[in-house]
């Protein structure tokens, strides 16, 4: 499997926390937007893949402050 398939699966999971945990539901979100919008905020936060961002959008609640800003729109 390439990096970039499991980028995609990375961003799906984190896409699908963010509803259950927080109830932002980007799932009808256009995919090529969300994996951009996803990736540059591991980018940003210095993660290594985007599947990082999972733990702390579970379990830090504080952490929901970090990620909805690179979902409005630009």
């Amino acid at each position: 499997m390439k990096d970039s398939e499991i980028d995609d699966i990375g961003v799906e999971l984190f896409i699908e926390a963010l509803y259950r945990r927080h109830g932002y539901d980007f799932r009808n979100y256009a995919r090529a937007s969300l994996k951009r919008r996803v990736k540059d905020l591991a980018i940003g936060l210095g993660l290594g893949r985007v599947s990082d961002l999972i733990p702390p959008l579970l379990h830090s609640p504080e952490f929901i402050d970090k990620v909805i800003p690179n979902f409005r729109y630009r």
